[in-house]
């Protein structure tokens, strides 16, 4: 009877033993922090706020692990409305208002870029105001996108031309716009950082119409965005904590580029800007800190982001009405 004890004992603690080594994959998906799919622009500025994210570590921090998804700006809308991805870091506010009147029931819950967004022109071009160029050759990467979006309004309120209507518009990839500007195939292009900057050394271009978010505020006394934190309203309904340290993870990554701009040099941040030039990364850098490029407070934003969407709408620029709706607090 000892022998049988001694032996059903051993099997007993080899049995627990298999049991706990099966259940230990279990735990681990258990304890596996959430994905969440965030996608920015690539090669801009939005790329940058997810690669100093994952090089911060702070998704982790927060309790997530974010999934990075860089597009290219012809193509990032589409992935979005999709839903390739679950929040958005490139999407601008006028572009989430015109996709809620065309039945996509997004909605932004946070600021992400201020908008450097500028119309660029070669460094000896005759033209001096935004109105020299009616007529004229103008290089955009979309007329969905946000850069385009935003510069029909800044465009209609400061200068009273139509975007649209009062140029020859040349649709190309945004890279691509910056050769097309130096050979003279284009008189002026729509750009953004680090664009840029790039431009500025490699083209030798001039800004002749922005930042558009100082523009607005001369203008209006309000902040401009560029791109919001914008999600569709059901995933923030079943995901609204998740949300929330999706957003408060952001607030630490702008505070810690903001302070830190140097971070862009690093050989991940090259890859993804193209920035190698040390007179163009000196520029980037300049961008970072003085536009600034990042924004980390919804407070005021919000409100300033709702006047834009209503005064786009009574000016029939890219959306014909305000749904409503288009932006939200995650908190209250």
């Amino acid at each position: 009877m000892r022998h049988m004890r001694k032996w059903s004992r051993r099997g007993f603690l080899a049995a627990a033993g298999a049991a706990a080594a099966a259940a230990l994959p279990r735990r681990a998906r258990a304890q596996a922090p959430p994905v969440v799919r965030l996608q920015a622009f690539a090669g801009g500025s939005t790329a940058i706020a997810l690669k100093a994210m994952e090089e911060g570590g702070f998704d982790k921090k927060h309790g997530f692990e974010g999934k990075m998804f860089y597009f290219n700006p012809n193509i990032s809308y589409q992935q979005f409305i999709q839903r390739n991805t679950d929040v958005s870091f490139d999407t601008d506010p006028l572009v989430v208002a015109k996709a809620r009147l065309e039945g996509h029931k997004m909605v932004c819950f946070h600021a992400i870029t201020n908008n450097h967004c500028a119309i660029l022109v070669k460094k000896d071009a005759p033209y001096r105001t935004l109105a020299d160029l009616k007529g004229k050759r103008l290089g955009h990467y979309g007329i969905d996108t946000g850069g385009f979006s935003s510069f029909a309004l800044v465009a209609r309120t400061r200068a009273g031309i139509d975007a649209l209507k009062d140029f020859q518009l040349r649709e190309a990839a945004a890279p691509a716009l910056l050769p097309l500007l130096g050979k003279g195939e284009l008189d002026a292009i729509v750009s953004f950082e680090p664009l840029i900057s790039r431009a500025t050394v490699a083209v030798g271009s001039r800004t002749l119409f922005g930042p558009f978010a100082h523009l607005w505020r001369e203008e209006t006394g309000q902040p401009l965005l560029l791109t919001a934190m914008a999600a569709f309203e059901d995933y923030v309904q079943k995901n609204r904590d998740l949300c929330r340290r999706v957003r408060d993870a952001w607030v630490e990554t702008a505070r810690w580029i903001t302070a830190n701009p140097d971070i862009v040099e690093r050989d991940a941040f090259k890859k993804l800007t193209g920035v190698t030039d040390p007179e163009a990364m000196a520029l980037l850098k300049r961008a970072i800190r003085e536009v600034p490029m990042y924004n980390d407070s919804w407070d005021g934003v919000r409100e300033a982001t709702e006047k834009a969407i209503q005064r786009a709408a009574e000016l029939k620029v890219v959306i014909d009405r305000n749904p409503g709706g288009s932006t939200m607090r995650l908190d209250g």
